[in-house]
């Protein structure tokens, strides 16, 4: 069962994900989550995210995929929590004169890859910036001292000094599939115990 798939650590998430799969859903909405649940079933939805990328429609799909949602689904709240999309370019910028600032100004020679640095986004969304940052950082990392401590740096750093928090269900559930991808696609997998501190 899909429900086994998300990680302990993550409750809240398992408790949706129980309520949809088993609860007692409203006779009106079974129909619906049955027919997602047979599409998403014979889905390959990392093929179609490879896919995303190297046509060149940018690098986070599923930013994309939920403020589409939240525009037709519920605009007065997408207003007024202030959720709008930050274009690639502009995140990048953002987080990366970050990097040189903790660099030049606050001789943090490693930027966000150093081991007294502490990352908080307060009001994270889909984790557009944390995700960001997480690149820079093990790019960062790698680039200094190679690829054999990848996967230690990215437990020792990125899973204990990023943290961030969110009011909304919608983006914090996006927000850690977001982050399980990128970590896997940059080479670690997430243990059964394990969380991105993402609150």
């Amino acid at each position: 069962m899909a429900y086994d798939n998300i990680p302990q650590t993550i409750g809240i998430l398992r408790d949706v994900f129980e309520f949809i799969s088993i609860g007692n859903l409203p006779i009106q909405m079974e129909w619906t989550i049955d027919d997602i649940s047979e599409v998403l079933a014979v889905t390959d939805v990392k093929k179609i995210l490879l896919q995303y990328f190297y046509e060149g429609k940018g690098k986070d799909p599923i930013f994309h995929f939920y403020e589409t949602f939240l525009t037709e689904y519920d605009p007065q709240t997408r207003a007024r929590r202030g959720v709008y999309y930050t274009a690639e370019p502009v995140v990048s910028h953002i987080v990366r004169s970050l990097n040189f600032i903790l660099k030049e100004h606050f001789y943090k020679f490693d930027g966000f890859a150093d081991k007294s640095v502490t990352v908080l986004d307060p009001a994270a969304g889909t984790l557009t910036f944390l995700a960001e940052a997480a690149k820079i950082a093990i790019e960062e990392f790698v680039s200094k001292y190679g690829e054999g401590a990848r996967e230690s740096f990215i437990k020792e750093q990125i899973l204990q000094n990023f943290y961030a928090f969110e009011l909304m269900m919608a983006p914090y559930a996006i927000g850690h599939l977001k982050m399980s991808f990128l970590l896997e696609e940059l080479g670690y997998k997430l243990k059964e115990d394990e969380r991105f501190k993402f609150y």
